[in-house]
């Protein structure tokens, strides 16, 4: 575009710039080129000017036909110069211009293009002077030359013409004798025309309007503080200004790096110096040329010789605020200052650069700030030589003497003859009167103010007269001619003159009375210092010290004039502020939000009780509401107003400066008003030990610190009131994140993370980034290809405090952020800045952080908190991290760094990359002796290993395939492949050579380092990585969508904790899902290898079951020693294998474990103890049930059938019909039969008691006569007054314990470990054993040996306890058995099978017929139990998927989701019903999902296991069908003879095929207890009886396509059985379901696994619940307290305050405090999610009817957070299904 409105503007064809005229005025309205202004866009002068000439054509077209005509005879009657006179000519056709005064660049250089055109055209076609036209067209090119049509593309200056008619001529006439050079002076710029209250320079954004800016197009200003404020690489040697800048604002060494350079430069290259001008014109509006005075001639950038010369050429072309930085950087490296400086005027000799001095300051001895303009405190001296600049060794004074550096050399060419330069600067002069040195650096110096004159000092005569206190003249060395001043001297000025010699002379005193000195400068120094300090110890200094005149009042209108621009009037508003008071009673807006903070963070962490979050919640509310009323207010506050007027600003170079000075004039005053503050922090600090942190001394200073950092003032404190106005009314207040972002442009930091509050204002930094993102894309248009897309490189610095992170900054990019030692950054402050030759992003946005680990804030609560902030919040959305590290002290690092990974796998983040973050990081180590790195190797390599190990702790946890290292180590390089420089771990050394003046000077090594690490980054983040992966930059539109992001992270993650701890309670938790997985893998081991063994078991027991005897109690007891032996043969391999493995990952699996070794191995052990005894147990039950009990109920069921067959057969044909006809006969016949055998059963299975036999086994263990068991055990019984308790072994123990005497802590111990061994033993016992007795007895004796109690006492005691609780128990749970085991009651269950048999027996019905019937019977009534018995243990095992069998929170999802169904259908009585008694809600709810899957299961199912049926039988009936007597002969063929025992085989072949397939021992056991011989007579059956027996047999199963249902009563069997399975499935404890024991307060049911109450530990034998509302289970104040007496209450049990509200319990009140002791319940806890909003909304809104049910109050006080709207409800369901679904 700038090319083509050029084109337009120099195209000679008038017709075509008329035709495009009208076109442009209604482009470039006069609105739009003062918005073009306002952003500072170029246009060159020649396309105003044209601009401008549409304008008035558009008002006056006769005005352009004037102008086309006279350039159209401008043009007709130029002549024709010959190539060779063309430069000569053009010299003087500019010359006459400028005597005749009528010199204007913009008329000359039209008349020029038609000359050159012409003369250039004229060559061409005589074919003359070829190798010259093709240098002159070269030299024309580089100066911008297009062609003679379009001219120049970027207009020449008056020197710019000089310089290129001096290019042209030396084509044809080589000069080699120039004189020296001088880089011309730019005239002041016009002022603007307003009040002026401060001298200040001016710029181009202070123009007022467009004719004023063509009409001073040659005043340019080329530099302003954006090109100090930039992100690029060093520019290259050629590139003189730029690379200077970068050289004083990165700190590097200007002489080894610049000027070496400079002085290599050859003019002669044009191509390379054409390219590089053309670029610098076409950047930064054109490179301006410097003037030559002897020859009126103008040289290129190129002819620079020395650093000075750039840095005069720069001065001259910055605008103030490009000053300001130079002046400040040169000072801080105490090098003297450009005070006043030559100009090309006569009637201004000099430009005095006094305003840029205004605001600077400089630390002198003692942190004293000095201003060089305004301070007269100082000695002031001049330097001054009668010698020519090229001879002058009065620079060297500078250094040699007074320790200030100055950049001057002899090689100078900006100095005119007749002219001079003079510099300022902080002078040092060790005071020899004090003899203590320190490294040859002398403890005391005095400082002064010098002032350096180079050149003609005659020239600036009037100045130095009233400057200098002392004058230091460096005479003619060669002449004897002394010095004479020019002019006169006020009387107390002293003069010290010197001649420079080899050799030193005596010093003298003239008879002018001048201090004469001779030799060289090192020579003479001592003396020139003790002449200074006797001068300045003399009393008359001090009396002529107040009559020195400031700086900047030193007025000389016959050397420089004055020049000031408008500047508001900020200083009177800012005096009268009271600063003493403003932060803590005038700036309220910030401390309500820091209180709205604090209330927040407490609401995060506390969550203790609804009351509290209420009151929190209300408090946050009440602080928004209070900013909002306050608004007005703060707004009107004169500090607000001044700042947002300077804010406002439409210019920016006017806004940046105010700014700067409003920041100066805070930090001023408030300094005044809080000396007393500072004062104490000062003398605090003189008593600071930081080796002893906890003296009073320390925390004396820490407190004082504290109060200065809360009461000092900056800009950070007005922008957040500002902020905090904007958040209170968006609306009226929609400016001021405009402002922000244009504080941002303009080069200052903004706070983005409160330090005070340590929280985050999102709505203000979105608003913010988003008008920053407007504004720069408008200030983007045109100049790049992507105006939509604003691309920004994040980094972030993090380390800890003073440990030099804002230096840092200010090295690597030019900021300015405070960089003093000790906290000066408070939260987190953002800087943007311009990006230059960095395709890949067009801004970097840095984040300088507030440091972390302040000693200050130690010990204090949120310190470990706010540290963890800072550093998630620093890394996360950035996408490179500089972690610095102060020397050696990385530990903070680790700690934080880790915490930061934990935040980030919480976060989304995480979720978002994949598990890796997006930051590199780098670290830094610094103030390190970089020579000497690797003694660092070792703890860098310590900390590596750390953080890694940390980062695979968190893998390990989040399951994440991720590789470990690519989370905060992604693609890192610890050190490089082939070059020690490629690695992210980098050296730093010190900053500064001194920590005192005047040594204090940046240390270029330093600076050096600080570019190299900028470039690393940049390179390393924008390179592909090593997975291939390329880095992309963020879009500023996205930016604050990071911060967000990072900000939620922050409040999501525990930072209150260390990693340490963090970590710990994380591995706990991983311990625990650890042991129980492997508690599952072995029970699971133990029990498939009992199921295997136990079907082989039942079919070696029957060997045993089928002999006539009985089986003794010594061969029962043998047996089952015999088969425990071998089972556990089976299964030792395998559960050793477990069992050690286990051990082993406890010792060696996490070194996190090794906290809780001791404590899980014991449990580990106890478990497995528990599984081998469980197996053993189940062994002696399965022998001792088959074999005591099953086998005696089959025999005893044999002899009644015994019994009724032989009375039967032994009655006379007609008593058989007889009874046959008489029903009456017959029930007496069979109940004569039955009850016989019955009585007969109950007589012999008579035992002792179970309280006998265990007192007899104590007998058989000699106990029984030490200790008197039974009447301990009598009284016992007669004080609890009952018996049977079903209290758990444990509680039984412990209450027989608790009846005795006082106890130790030992004993009581000793109870507790005692009790939970003797639960895991006895919790799966169901029948009394001598076994269980024995082993109760050796357990209690183990436990006293390991507790070495030798006290007869005490193992009396124990015993006496253990005894009581074993009869208690055992006693109980046996009469359970008993009452549905025993054989008497079996028997009874059997009777009508048996009726059966009689009456067929008595009708005569035998053989085949009577097996058949039989068979038939039983078969019908057990089959179906088989059924639902085998589809129960299928759906037990495939539970283990179903979510709400094993998660609570699935089981109340469905409960709540029923709830709210309810609620939709308008049954408010059922749901009142079902909400209030949630345990029977949760039983409804598994049964009817258990209901479902029995239905499911039964229809699918029943086709298979029918099918298993009929190929059962079928191939029994095969088998016996092909059957042979064993003891016949082969050839025998008496079929009678060889069916012989086939009726046999075929009932013992289908008892076994039954038994593997695991069905009920009923069905098989029913066959067993058939009488053989009433079945005798079918040996010898045919084949198609016995089929026809089993086809009749399987006719009583139904169809397998029938639809098969259970009934009611089998449904309800089926579901207690899963459940009872479920809830005492001791194998496997992930699918046990939920215990449902309602809490005795709010009734909401216990949430964890079925059984749990029986776990050895004692912590997860409680039950726990997230408590709901105590009303909704009846709870109700019982006192008037708070008027609420008789009402229901709104609390949950962990939301009460437990030192304050009561509960009662039987008659008496407790403390909440005292719940899990008055209860088998943990200590309720508040809850922390939301899974409870139904009931609390159920709560809210029923209060009518839950007052009605409980005969209550309503609550009158219910939270309103309660209550949910019908889109909040709908919201709530959908969550409710979609837990359901997800799990």
């Amino acid at each position: 575009m700038t090319c083509l409105l050029l084109s337009v503007a120099r195209c000679s064809d008038e017709k075509k710039r008329q035709h495009v005229m009208s076109l442009l005025a209604t482009i470039f309205t006069e609105g739009k080129l003062q918005e073009i202004l306002l952003h500072s866009i170029h246009l060159d002068e020649v396309v105003l000017d044209l601009i401008r000439k549409a304008h008035a054509a558009r008002k006056d077209p006769s005005s352009l036909m004037n102008s086309s005509q006279s350039d159209f005879d401008i043009a007709l009657n130029t002549p024709i110069i010959p190539l060779k006179q063309l430069p000569s000519y053009l010299i003087a056709l500019m010359k006459a211009s400028i005597d005749h005064s009528q010199f204007s660049t913009k008329n000359f250089e039209d008349k020029i293009i038609i000359h050159i055109g012409k003369s250039l055209r004229h060559a061409s076609k005589l074919c003359s002077y070829e190798q010259e036209l093709v240098q002159m067209k070269e030299v024309l090119q580089k100066y911008g030359w297009l062609n003679e049509f379009d001219g120049f593309t970027v207009p020449l200056t008056q020197e710019g013409f000089q310089a290129l008619f001096l290019a042209m001529n030396d084509i044809f006439y080589k000069k080699d004798d120039r004189e020296s050079e001088l880089p011309f002076e730019i005239p002041d710029l016009p002022t603007i025309n307003t009040t002026t209250t401060q001298e200040t320079d001016t710029s181009p954004a202070s123009q007022s309007d467009i004719s004023t800016n063509i009409s001073q197009k040659d005043n340019r200003i080329l530099y302003t503080y954006n090109d100090w404020l930039v992100d690029r690489p060093l520019p290259t040697p050629i590139q003189f200004v730029q690379r200077l800048i970068d050289i004083l604002r990165h700190r590097l060494d200007i002489e080894s790096v610049l000027l070496s350079n400079c002085c290599d430069i050859s003019t002669s290259n044009s191509l390379s110096t054409a390219k590089m001008w053309a670029n610098r014109r076409s950047h930064m509006n054109s490179v301006l040329l410097k003037e030559r005075i002897s020859t009126s001639l103008h040289s290129t950038p190129s002819s620079f010789k020395t650093v000075y010369d750039i840095l005069i050429y720069l001065l001259h072309h910055s605008d103030l605020l490009s000053q300001i930085e130079l002046f400040r950087l040169l000072m801080e490296r105490r090098v003297a200052l450009p005070l006043l400086t030559p100009t090309n005027h006569d009637y201004c000799l000099y430009k005095y650069h006094i305003n840029p001095l205004m605001f600077i300051t400089t630390k002198l001895i003692g942190e004293r700030e000095f201003n060089l303009s305004a301070d007269i405190s100082l000695y002031r001296i001049a330097i001054i030589s009668m010698r020519p600049v090229k001879e002058q060794e009065s620079i060297q004074w500078m250094q040699h003497a007074f320790s200030c550096q100055s950049l001057s050399s002899s090689d100078v060419v900006c100095i005119p003859l007749d002219r001079c330069i003079a510099e300022i600067g902080i002078g040092f002069v060790p005071d020899s009167t004090i003899e203590n040195k320190v490294d040859n650096y002398y403890l005391k110096y005095e400082e002064m103010l010098v002032l350096n004159v180079i050149g003609n000092y005659s020239s600036i005569w009037p100045y130095i007269s009233n400057f200098a206190d002392l004058l230091l003249v460096e005479e003619l060395p060669t002449e004897k001619v002394s010095f004479s001043p020019p002019g006169p001297l006020p009387d107390h000025v002293n003069i010290i003159t010197w001649k420079t010699a080899n050799s030193m002379s005596e010093p003298i005193i003239t008879e002018n009375n001048y201090f004469h000195l001779s030799g060289s400068i090192l020579q003479v120094v001592k003396h020139i210092h003790e002449a200074i300090i006797h001068s300045l110890k003399n009393d008359d200094f001090l009396q002529y010290q107040q009559s020195h005149l400031r700086l900047s009042q030193m007025h000389y209108r016959e050397l420089y004039a004055k020049r000031s621009i408008k500047s508001l009037d900020i200083e009177s508003t800012v005096c009268q502020q009271n600063f003493f008071k403003l932060r803590s009673d005038e700036l309220r807006l910030q401390k309500q939000f820091v209180e709205e903070a604090e209330y927040c963070r407490r609401q995060r962490e506390d969550k203790s009780l609804i009351a509290t979050q209420e009151t929190l919640q209300r408090a946050i509310n009440n602080c928004r509401q209070e900013r909002k009323k306050l608004a007005q207010s703060i707004e009107s506050h004169p500090l607000i107003k001044c700042f947002l007027g300077i804010l406002s600003h439409p210019q920016a170079y006017q806004r940046a400066l105010n700014t700067i000075e409003f920041a100066q004039l805070i930090d001023r005053y408030s300094r005044t008003a809080l000396q007393d503050i500072i004062e104490r922090k000062n003398r605090a600090l003189d008593n600071y030990n930081p080796d002893n942190p906890n003296s009073t001394a320390t925390q004396t200073y820490f407190q004082a610190k504290r109060l200065y950092v809360d009461s000092i003032i900056g800009l950070e404190h007005l922008w957040r009131e500002i902020s905090h106005l904007y958040t209170a009314n968006p609306t009226r207040y929609k400016e001021y994140p405009a402002l922000a972002a244009k504080h941002l442009i303009d080069g200052f930091p903004l706070e983005i993370l409160d330090g005070d509050a340590a929280m985050l204002n999102q709505t203000w930094i979105q608003a913010v980034f988003q008008e920053l993102e407007n504004q720069l894309k408008c200030s983007m248009k045109g100049s790049i290809q992507r105006p939509n897309d604003v691309r920004v490189f994040v980094l972030s610095i993090l380390g800890e405090q003073s440990s030099g992170k804002s230096t840092l900054l200010n090295w690597m990019y030019g900021t300015r952020l405070r960089a003093s030692a000790g906290m000066t950054t408070k939260g987190v402050h953002i800087q943007l800045l311009k990006a230059e030759n960095r395709e890949e992003y067009d801004y970097v946005l840095v984040l300088d952080t507030e440091g972390i680990n302040a000693p200050e804030y130690k010990g204090l609560p949120d310190a470990t908190a706010r540290d963890n902030r800072l550093a998630t919040f620093a890394i996360l959305p950035a996408d490179a991290t500089i972690v610095l590290i102060n020397n050696e002290a990385d530990q903070v690092a680790r700690d934080v760094l880790s915490i930061v990974m934990l935040a980030y796998y919480q976060s989304e983040f995480a979720i978002q990359t994949a598990g890796r973050l997006n930051s590199k990081i780098f670290f830094v180590h610094t103030r390190v002796d970089v020579n000497d790195t690797a003694k660092l190797s070792d703890k860098i390599e310590f900390m590596f290993i750390e953080l890694k190990n940390n980062a695979a702790s968190l893998q390990r946890r989040s399951q994440q395939g991720t590789k470990t290292d690519d989370m905060i180590f992604r693609d890192f390089r610890r050190k490089g492949c082939n070059d020690c420089n490629e690695s992210d771990v980098k050296f730093l050394g010190k900053i500064n050579y001194a920590n005192l003046p005047p040594k204090d000077i940046p240390d270029p090594n330093y600076g050096q380092s600080v570019i190299e690490l900028k470039e690393y980054i940049y390179k390393r983040v924008v390179n592909v990585n090593e997975d291939d992966s390329k880095w992309k930059a963020k879009m500023l539109s996205t930016v604050s969508s990071y911060f967000s992001a990072a900000w939620q992270c922050i409040l999501i993650t525990d930072f209150t904790l260390t990693f340490k701890s963090l970590m710990s309670r994380q591995s706990y938790d991983g311990l625990q899902v650890y042991l129980g997985n492997s508690r599952a893998k072995l029970a699971i081991c133990y029990s498939s290898k009992y199921s295997e063994f136990e079907s082989k078991l039942l079919v070696e027991l029957r060997s045993y079951q089928t002999k006539t005897e009985d089986i003794e109690h010594e061969t029962c007891q043998n047996l089952i020693h015999r088969y425990h032996e071998e089972f556990t043969a089976t299964v030792q391999q395998d559960a050793i294998s477990i069992y050690n493995t286990v051990l082993q990952d406890l010792k060696e699996k996490d070194k996190l474990w090794q906290e809780w070794f001791v404590e899980e191995k014991k449990n580990w052990e106890t478990f497995h103890n528990s599984q081998k005894a469980r197996s053993a147990s189940r062994i002696e039950q399965l022998i001792t049930a088959r074999l005591m009990y099953d086998k005696k109920l089959i025999d005893y069921q044999q002899k009644i059938r015994m019994a009724i067959s032989k009375a039967f057969h032994g009655k006379t044909i007609d008593e058989k019909k007889e009874l046959s006809e008489d029903t009456v006969s017959q029930e007496s016949e069979f109940d004569k039969i039955y009850n016989a055998i019955l009585h007969d059963s109950k007589t012999r299975q008579q035992k002792e008691s179970v309280e006998t036999s265990i007192y007899n086994t104590y007998n058989r263990n000699h106990l029984g006569k030490d200790f008197d068991f039974s009447k301990k055990f009598n009284e016992k019984r007669h004080k609890s007054g009952k018996t049977g308790s079903l209290l758990r072994p444990i509680d039984l123990l412990l209450s027989c314990f608790s009846n005795t005497l006082s106890q130790t802590d030992d004993e009581a111990q000793f109870f507790r470990e005692l009790g939970e061994e003797l639960n895991a033993l006895l919790i799966s016992v169901r029948r009394y054993e001598d076994g269980v007795t024995q082993s109760a007895i050796n357990l209690t004796e183990k436990q006293l040996q390991n507790y070495r109690f030798a006290r007869i006492k005490i193992r009396e005691r124990a015993h006496q306890s253990v005894y009581h609780m074993l009869v208690e128990h055992l006693t109980r749970i046996h009469n359970e058995w008993e009452n549905s085991n025993s054989i008497s009651v079996r028997l009874e269950n059997a009777k009508e099978n048996l009726r059966n048999f009689f009456q067929h027996t008595i009708k005569g019905v035998v053989g085949a017929d009577l097996l058949r019937i039989e068979l038939k019977s039983i078969f019908k009534t057990h089959w179906k139990c088989g059924f639902i018995y085998s589809i129960g243990d299928l759906i037990i095992n495939n539970l283990q998927s179903e979510s709400w069998a094993n998660n609570s929170r699935v089981l109340l999802a469905y409960a709540d989701l029923e709830l709210l169904d309810l609620i939709e259908q308008g049954k408010i009585d059922v749901m009142i019903q079902k909400a209030t008694n949630v345990s029977t809600h949760y039983q409804d709810i598994i049964h009817k999902l258990i209901s479902n899957r029995v239905s499911q299961y039964t229809e699918q199912r029943w086709p298979s296991y029918r099918k298993m049926l009929v190929d059962l039988l079928q191939l029994v009936v095969l088998k016996t069908t092909t059957y042979r007597n064993p003891i016949c002969k082969e050839t025998e063929n008496d079929q009678i003879i060889i069916g012989k025992g086939r009726t046999k085989f075929f009932l013992n072949e289908l008892c076994n095929s039954l038994m593997s397939k695991h069905l009920p021992h009923l069905l098989f056991d029913s066959i067993q207890s058939l009488n053989i011989d009433d079945y005798e007579i079918c040996d010898a059956q045919s084949t198609e009886i016995w089929l026809s027996i089993v086809n009749d047999v399987i006719s009583t199963f139904p169809n397998e396509k029938v639809k098969f249902t259970l009934s009611e009563t089998e449904m309800k069997t089926m579901i207690d059985y899963i459940c009872n399975s479920l809830i005492n499935n001791q194998e496997n404890e992930s699918i046990r379901l939920r215990c449902t024991v309602p809490c005795p307060i709010c009734k909401l049911p216990c949430k964890r696994a079925a059984g749990h109450h029986n776990s050895p530990n004692n912590e997860k034998r409680r039950h726990d619940c997230d408590h709901q509302p105590t009303g909704l289970g009846g709870d109700y104040w019982e006192t008037n307290a708070l008027n609420n007496y008789n009402e229901l209450c709104y609390e949950a049990c962990g939301d009460v305050d437990i030192n304050r509200m009561m509960f009662t319990k039987d008659g008496k009140s407790y403390f909440y405090s005292e719940f899990s002791k008055q209860y088998d319940w943990k200590q309720p806890l508040p809850l922390l999610n939301h899974s409870l909003d139904i009931r609390k909304y159920i709560f809210y809104n029923y209060q009518k009817q839950l007052a009605e049910l409980y005969g209550r109050l309503p609550c009158s006080k219910i939270p309103i957070i309660f209550n949910r709207t019908s889109d909040q409800l709908d919201l709530l369901k959908a969550q409710l299904k979609h837990i359901i679904d997800a799990n």
